[in-house]
């Protein structure tokens, strides 16, 4: 049976991605994994379902919409685009889990990306949790801005803890923003247009600092997850991401900021059956109970209209 079953390099290849990415996305339960002993096996037939979904994926952001997703709620997909979070990936779970054949794609690419890729068409939900310097407010300046004299929903999601994710005890004892000035660190970034990078450039301009004494400044991940990793082996000292990812890893995390994450809308989705069933399901009590045990969210207000 064992020589039937594909090894992580061979799913690597058949994705086009590392190997390491593959044991990334098993932890995250992207990826379902067969343990035999300490080693880890994968069925073809999941790989090459996989792979046909992240096709339809690209397909969908390339504005190419496969014509067998035409139809009923149960036929058509939902796709997401924007800030990558640990609470958007159990939503997404629990609504695939919910609704038997919901297509529900996400695809986490940046809070501005998210926004963009909604203005020209090519998602029906963007994730977001942007931070305006002139007015103090998350997400609201921003829609504004790209979407001047169109009616826009946005449907606010959970408030979350972002800080520094650090190695268990703290060994460096890092304590608050004004640790980025410290030249005995080593940083991993996110990539431009994440929201995450665009509050760490406010607290630089802020703080007067210039990008480069920060050691690492120009080394990305895309996402929390990704970015945690490094730190938890021990690639970096710190990064900054969610309370949520740092306790994913078993990390230390030093609470410097309160966020808001929403979810953006145009009306033909928000007014549609798809768009009434999304909302409906962030209230569900099994979705919310499953947020807050990743840790460093509050739901209070999950669901609530910010801006109609």
């Amino acid at each position: 049976m064992e020589r039937e079953l594909l090894k992580p390099e061979e799913v690597a290849s058949i994705l086009k991605i590392s190997k390491y990415t593959v044991y990334e996305m098993v932890k995250r339960g992207d990826l379902e994994a067969i343990r035999i002993g300490r080693k880890m096996r994968f069925d073809p037939a999941t790989i090459e379902k996989f792979k046909h979904g992240h096709e339809q994926v690209k397909q969908i952001q390339s504005g190419a919409l496969p014509s067998e997703f035409t139809g009923s709620i149960n036929g058509q997909p939902i796709l997401f685009l924007g800030s990558h979070d640990l609470a958007v990936e159990a939503l997404a779970t629990e609504i695939r889990d919910a609704i038997p054949n919901f297509q529900f794609f996400t695809a986490f690419t940046g809070s501005m990306d998210g926004l963009l890729n909604l203005y020209y068409g090519k998602c029906d939900i963007a994730g977001c949790h942007l931070f305006d310097e002139e007015t103090g407010q998350y997400n609201i300046p921003f829609v504004k801005r790209i979407f001047p004299g169109e009616r826009i929903h946005i449907i606010h999601f959970v408030n979350r803890n972002i800080g520094w994710i650090v190695p268990k005890g703290n060994p460096k004892q890092l304590s608050g923003w004004q640790d980025l000035s410290r030249d005995d660190l080593t940083f991993i970034n996110r990539q431009k247009g994440a929201g995450t990078r665009i509050l760490l450039d406010y607290y630089l301009t802020k703080l007067n600092l210039p990008q480069s004494v920060i050691s690492g400044y120009d080394d990305i991940e895309r996402t929390h997850i990704a970015a945690a990793s490094r730190v938890a082996r021990s690639l970096a000292d710190f990064a900054l991401g969610t309370e949520s990812a740092a306790k994913a890893f078993g990390l230390d995390f030093i609470l410097l900021k309160k966020e808001v994450y929403d979810f953006v809308m145009k009306s033909v989705f928000y007014e549609s059956a798809h768009g009434h069933a999304f909302i409906q399901l962030l209230h569900e009590p099994g979705i919310v109970s499953k947020i807050t045990q990743l840790g460093g969210y509050d739901t209070k207000n999950i669901g609530k209209i910010v801006e109609d």
